[in-house]
């Protein structure tokens, strides 16, 4: 265990230092060829959609059933791959790496990375990623070990917690609150993994891990049946201090029956986000609306049969959810699509190519 932590403390460390040198000089030019030139000569385009899952996580299936969906549209051929969370495959995007399509991105990250806040204050990031269409709201809750002594969020200060999988839409979110507080918490350096079996080894206090709403994740319900744990809440103030300097996360205040963990009867302000599918704004305008016509019509079908639990979601309004933080935008192929059948295009999600 304690090699491992050593591996994945040395890793992240390299991705930093990585990252904080190719962010500012590595971006390049997407280059795509020409769709309709494609198709005359009855070839494909192929695309890398890079899932931020593991193969073992629940979320890898919904991102295999999602890519099946994006790879039915005709003359688009797209392989899935693994990549290092959503933030992580946003950045091999706009690298110009193999990626052409991410998703779980939040639409909060992708505020802060345009408009250069927290991790992104020293870094330049193009405005080029657009938006295909909605994957799903996130829940985050604050999970512990119920002999923590930690009974809010305040009590994790100068504490280790594992907030999510470094590159993941969540640790970077949580970053964020917690500088917007101004309370020093320790970022556990490890994957998820590693967080379950400390904290059954009571080597940590506890972790967050983004699921649907109204949903527990395998790993959550792991912890929470294996040991004594609870859900501890930020307070109706520290959401108010949050929402003032950084007004682009969002919370709900849960009610008190959400969650079922023995002795829980207290409602829970969790943080919260709407995510997104995203690719790059040169990616062939064609290609995306097939893409995102197949995805809308089989979320109906496949997606919701296989997927229950999103009984309530539905990506048609995506124009709507986008147009909540400035400066994200939806890409043309998929406002074409989303205004042939009907939904309202706000003026803000049309990027600066169609104006």
């Amino acid at each position: 265990m304690k090699l491992t932590r050593f591996f994945y403390m040395i890793l992240i460390v390299m991705l930093v230092v990585l990252l904080s040198v190719t962010t500012l000089t590595t971006f390049a030019q997407k280059s795509y060829p020409d769709f309709n030139e494609l198709e005359k000569q009855g070839k494909e385009l192929v695309l890398m959609f890079g899932s931020g899952a593991k193969p073992q996580e629940t979320a890898y299936a919904y991102h295999a059933t999602c890519n099946m969906l994006f790879d039915r549209a005709e003359g688009v051929r797209s392989t899935m791959g693994v990549v290092s969370g959503s933030v992580g495959g946003s950045l091999e995007i706009l690298r110009g790496g193999p990626v052409d399509i991410t998703g779980g991105l939040s639409l909060s990250v992708l505020y802060q990375m345009y408009n250069g806040l927290d991790q992104w204050k020293d870094a330049a990031i193009p405005n080029d990623l657009r938006v295909l269409a909605y994957y799903i709201t996130g829940v985050a809750p604050l999970v512990v070990r119920a002999d923590s002594g930690v009974y809010k969020a305040s009590d994790l200060i100068g504490k280790e917690y594992c907030f999510g999988y470094p590159g993941s839409s969540s640790a970077a979110i949580f970053e964020a609150i917690f500088n917007a507080l101004d309370y020093n918490v320790k970022f556990y350096p490890g994957g998820f993994d590693d967080a379950i079996q400390d904290i059954k080894d009571n080597k940590l206090i506890g972790y967050s891990e983004t699921a649907q709403e109204h949903r527990l994740t395998t790993s959550w319900q792991e912890i929470m049946y294996s040991i004594p744990a609870r859900v501890i809440s930020f307070t109706d103030e520290e959401v108010e201090i949050v929402r003032e300097k950084a007004p682009s996360v969002t919370f709900r205040k849960l009610p008190s029956d959400y969650y079922t963990e023995p002795g829980h009867d207290y409602p829970v302000n969790t943080m919260i986000f709407p995510m997104v599918w995203v690719c790059h704004k040169d990616l062939p305008e064609e290609a995306v609306y097939r893409m995102v016509k197949s995805y809308v019509e089989g979320w109906g079908k496949e997606l919701k049969e296989a997927f229950p639990e999103i009984a309530n979601d539905d990506p048609i309004d995506t124009p709507l959810l986008v147009s909540a933080l400035e400066g994200v935008y939806v890409h043309p192929g998929a406002l074409r699509y989303f205004e042939e059948i009907g939904r309202e295009i706000p003026d803000s999600v049309i990027p600066p190519e169609m104006k």
